[in-house]
């Protein structure tokens, strides 16, 4: 069943490729700069943006077929979601398959929102597969490498970068509170967190330009990341109702 569900939304994010959502607002801008001068664009100092328009970048110069860039394009972005998800499945599918179910319910949440190259959603997927080994693998070198990588990429990605990896940072403390014997292990990673997070909000403090306040104004904020048309409204109900439901399972096993 959980498999079946990852199928299913690995298919929607493949499909968005398809249609073209990447291309959606900024993304747009984004594809015209590489099909005409081959150059990726790099939003509003947001460095790890860069990554996903690489692939499209270095094809642009050797592919004529506009509409097989656009694709590549496409693809590049939607692969940040899928393999961020294929990550949490394979941390969770032996320890904790049922943990996988957030974020599989948190992807899918994603997808109500039409920017598919929106940087704070790519904190999100960033962030999921951390969270994931922070609590299944936390003694492995793998996730001290990937922690010790991911905290300047999300510094980089988002001028609200800052609450994931703050909210990191707090899990991370929280599970050396809770579990004394890999009190060194949490506190060092969470301390990796807590840094990025205090970088990032310094940067946003002093370093946000026109642009990025006007977003982060709460009218720009909730028309940008809320709903707004009755599909959204009832895929945002039954992630909702999903998501109580699951957690409320858990806590009563």
């Amino acid at each position: 069943m959980v498999d079946a569900a990852l199928v299913a939304v690995v298919c929607a994010y493949l499909l968005t490729a398809v249609v073209g959502l990447p291309l959606f607002q900024d993304g747009g801008w984004y594809f015209f700069k590489i099909a005409t001068s081959g150059q990726a664009e790099l939003p509003n100092l947001r460095y790890t943006a860069l990554l996903p328009q690489l692939p499209a970048a270095w094809a642009a110069p050797h592919v004529a077929d506009a509409v097989l860039l656009r694709h590549l394009f496409s693809l590049g972005y939607v692969a940040l979601p899928v393999a961020s998800l294929l990550a949490c499945w394979m941390l969770a599918r032996r320890r904790a398959p049922a943990l996988f179910l957030f974020p599989l319910l948190w992807f899918l949440l994603n997808l109500v929102n039409f920017s598919g190259v929106s940087e704070l959603l790519s904190s999100l997927y960033l962030t999921w597969p951390l969270v994931l080994a922070m609590l299944l693998a936390p003694a492995s070198r793998w996730v001290w490498l990937y922690a010790v990588i991911a905290a300047p990429m999300l510094a980089g990605l988002h001028p609200l970068a800052f609450l994931p990896a703050f909210a990191l940072a707090l899990l991370g403390a929280a599970l050396a509170w809770l579990i004394p014997n890999l009190r060194r292990i949490w506190g060092a990673l969470a301390l990796v967190s807590l840094a990025s997070g205090l970088f990032r909000l310094a940067w946003t403090i002093t370093g946000a330009n026109d642009y990025e306040r006007g977003r982060l104004e709460p009218d720009s904020a909730i028309n940008y990341l809320m709903t707004n048309t009755l599909g959204q409204h009832l895929l945002l109900m039954l992630v909702l109702i999903l998501g109580l439901t699951l957690g409320a399972g858990l806590l009563l096993r």
